[in-house]
């Protein structure tokens, strides 16, 4: 009951700034399963432009990914601190 009153308090305090991420929250579970899945291997009709749609998605996730390693090059030098975890066990 608490945790409920908790998330109608935070709705109404932040409800005016986010409106649209509020109204997905309050999809259930139900509407969630039910939306359409990724195509399984046996309904492509295309399987060249399906090729070159997952490439497009792998180049997009590798950008991402450059961006985002960029962005903690930028916070590191900016405030000297580290924030990549360090390879290999503590000794």
């Amino acid at each position: 009951m608490q945790l409920k009153t908790k998330k109608q308090k935070w709705l109404r305090t932040f409800a005016s700034e986010n409106e649209k991420q509020i109204n997905s929250m309050g999809k259930s579970r139900q509407q969630l399963r039910s939306a359409p899945a990724a195509p399984q291997a046996k309904d492509v009709k295309d399987p060249e432009s399906e090729t070159a749609r997952l490439q497009a998605e792998v180049k997009h996730a590798q950008l991402r990914a450059d961006a985002y390693n960029e962005m903690i090059n930028v916070a590191e030098a900016k405030f000297n601190i580290p924030i990549r975890k360090k390879v290999g066990a503590k000794r």
